[in-house]
């Protein structure tokens, strides 16, 4: 009599294990995406930083624009603008194409 008290405690192990192995199967995939919902988080929220800084330099570029007017015209001068009644010189490089191209 003392083999069938063993069995069931057998049977009750085994099927616990089965439910264990069960509920593993059922949310295995649940805790990769969940894993790999985290790594996308990790990333947007260091691109909105990044992002953040841009727009803060943006924000200091257009502040700097409002009141300093020099700041204009430096970079109107850094994209090749002139003003209507400044003078352009253009000079060659010394090759030796160049020059020759130049004589009459």
């Amino acid at each position: 009599m003392a083999v069938l008290p063993k069995v069931y405690a057998y049977g009750l192990a085994l099927l616990g294990a089965l439910a264990v192995g069960v509920l593993i199967c059922i949310f295995a995939p649940a805790l990769q995406k969940q894993r790999a919902m985290r790594e996308k988080k990790v990333a947007i929220e260091a691109e909105n930083r990044q992002l953040e800084e841009s727009i803060k330099e943006l924000q200091r570029r257009q502040a700097m624009f409002m009141t300093e007017s020099s700041a204009v015209e430096r970079t109107a001068h850094e994209a090749n603008m002139v003003k209507s009644d400044e003078v352009v010189f253009k000079f060659a490089t010394g090759t030796a194409s160049a020059v020759e191209g130049r004589l009459p």
